[in-house]
């Protein structure tokens, strides 16, 4: 309980002297990611499996490519990073493979992507960028 304690004051030092909403635009405020129990609460695994399961990552990935996705993703590899704000940034490299016209006649196969997914502490999902590589 000490350390959890000493983690959210070493936060609130730190956003103090950086300046909260500076860095970014997001929906998260300085209140919202200090001093809330589900902060400590989400795993790395969570926060990937988060952003793996969300239609709206998957919806940018396809739109990414300009096509209707065939099937869930072919997900490569899936890292984390915990953020300052007690999120977590996810790197998702994969495949996607879809149909580009509405007919479903022409389809496009494995398509290779790179998505970051910020998923804040509460688990909503909070930006998506995606590229190709």
């Amino acid at each position: 309980m000490k350390k959890v304690l000493l983690i959210v004051l070493a936060t609130l030092l730190i956003l103090t002297f950086v300046g909260c909403g500076s860095k970014s635009s997001s929906s998260s405020s300085s209140s919202s990611s200090v001093g809330s129990s589900s902060q400590s609460s989400m795993s790395e695994s969570e926060a990937i499996s988060k952003a793996k399961n969300s239609r709206e990552v998957q919806n940018k990935i396809a739109d990414k490519f300009g096509f209707e996705f065939y099937s869930t993703p072919d997900w490569g590899s899936c890292t984390a990073k915990k953020d300052y704000n007690g999120g977590y940034t996810v790197t998702l490299k994969g495949n996607i493979s879809g149909y580009t016209d509405e007919y479903k006649t022409d389809f496009e196969y494995d398509k290779k992507f790179t998505a970051k997914v910020t998923v804040s502490s509460t688990g909503s999902i909070t930006y998506i960028s995606v590229s190709t590589y």
